[in-house]
């Protein structure tokens, strides 16, 4: 952004801002999406002796480098081939020492909740040590346990098998920043000889090729933890143009439009910028008000009519209204009521009457 060569809707952009999904990016001359609706989720089986970083290192190997050996990146989109960007998240990192499963996203706050201790996300380790178990020490650790003032919680131990020098251990526990393996079994005495992450959550080592980095699915487990995009009002630009009084300047509606002088309506000046002050288009609707204002006056003028006759039958006998002369009546105040029509010499007349 510094080097002026990210764009957004044709501008040239170099401070951080909020761009709605409808802009059009652009970095380097090649078009960037809008965000997913959903996060994507990655896995990889991370060597022992790698760096767990995405940066590449020149006197260490890393995860990074490792991945990009089996995945063309291409330089102008910063992207490989599964378009994961460099600057991922990874959800949980491994010591230099340390092997196994590393699972990699492209949004940071899905990592935050997938190593929230509260998700209660469970991690499996194969631990490779080297002394006495303590059987009836390893089975106190379900309930609990704390070391140098940094609480583990509950910590599952078995044993898988063992040898005259050594024994693998499987090892369930939800990981946290301050956790230290070999710190926990040297309070056991034991020795730690390897540490091997053999599955975060629903996934697996197994599932996964050593050096290539592999596309998952989010489980259905982890559902609730997908972060919710919030939609809110964006101002983008309008699409076409706007239409401008030409004598005053002001913007036009498009009621205004089709009545202004300045647009012409006509049928004959259609295509004319305007229809001037004795144009055609003006007359054509100055005649139509005037014809529906002759209309709307006619049927005025018979209603009245009607009403008048009503009233002088009425005032004769009580032997000539019939149902007849009731229905006209209520046609009227029908009529009346959809005109909206108010005579104003009918208060005079009642009060005569």
């Amino acid at each position: 952004m510094r080097e002026g060569e990210v764009t957004v809707n044709g501008q040239v952009v170099n401070a951080d801002l909020e761009v709605p999904d409808s802009s059009l990016v652009f970095f380097r001359g090649y078009s960037v999406p809008p965000p997913p609706t959903r996060p994507t989720l990655w896995g990889a089986r991370k060597p022992r002796g790698v760096l767990c970083t995405l940066d590449a290192k020149e006197d260490i190997s890393t995860l990074g480098t490792l991945l990009r050996k089996g995945e063309v990146y291409d330089d102008k989109t910063q992207m490989g081939g599964f378009g994961v960007p460099h600057h991922a998240y990874m959800v949980r990192r491994l010591p230099v020492t340390a092997e196994g499963i590393v699972m990699l996203t492209n949004d940071p706050e899905f990592r935050d909740r997938l190593t929230d201790p509260l998700s209660r996300i469970q991690t499996m380790l194969h631990v490779k040590v080297h002394g006495l178990l303590p059987a009836d020490n390893l089975r106190s650790m379900w309930h609990g346990v704390t070391v140098r003032g940094v609480y583990y919680g509950p910590v599952w131990v078995e044993l898988m098998r063992r040898s005259w020098s050594h024994s693998w251990l499987r090892v369930r526990l939800v990981e946290t920043g301050e956790t230290d393996l070999r710190e926990l079994f040297r309070t056991q005495k034991l020795e730690v000889k390897r540490i091997r992450r053999y599955a975060f959550g629903p996934y697996r080592m197994t599932d996964l090729t050593e050096g290539a980095l592999v596309p998952l699915s989010i489980h259905p487990a982890l559902h609730h933890l997908i972060p919710r995009r919030e939609k809110r009002m964006a101002l983008t630009p309008a699409r076409g143009q706007i239409r401008v009084d030409s004598d005053s300047g002001r913007p036009l509606s498009i009621f205004e439009a089709l009545r202004t002088r300045s647009v012409a309506v006509g049928p004959e000046n259609l295509n004319s910028g305007a229809a001037g002050e004795g144009g055609r288009g003006t007359a054509v609707w100055e005649a139509e008000e005037a014809r529906e204002e002759e209309e709307v006056l006619q049927e005025y003028c018979e209603a009245r009519a009607q009403r008048e006759r009503s009233t002088a039958l009425r005032a004769l006998g009580p032997e000539l209204d019939d149902e007849g002369e009731e229905d006209e009546s209520d046609d009227e105040e029908e009529w009346r009521t959809r005109v909206k029509i108010v005579d104003p010499q009918e208060g005079v007349d009642e009060k005569n009457s």
